[in-house]
């Protein structure tokens, strides 16, 4: 993916994660990480995670801080790479 697709992609992400429901923003991030390796999805969880506060947490002195979206960014990331070694996309 081109610099410029993956700058386009990005804002797309961002723009979801502030204007539409949290899915939409998973299912852009899932389909860009299945074009490329798109490290930035660990970026997105942990935005998404501070700003739609997610039902999973751990205590971190007097604070409680949520980790659900971006603990699914690094198993999206590590799946899709995976499963893209073992599917062909052209056949």
């Amino acid at each position: 993916m081109s610099n410029s697709k993956r700058a386009l992609v990005d804002i797309a992400i961002l723009a979801s994660i502030f204007f539409f429901p949290w899915w939409v923003g998973c299912i852009i991030a899932i389909t860009a990480c299945w074009f490329c390796d798109f490290y930035e999805i660990i970026f997105f969880g942990f935005l998404m995670d501070i700003f739609y506060d997610s039902g999973l947490f751990f205590h971190v002195g007097e604070h409680f801080i949520s980790y659900a979206f971006t603990l699914m960014a690094f198993l999206i990331l590590f799946i899709l790479r995976k499963l893209k070694k073992r599917v062909r996309l052209n056949a």
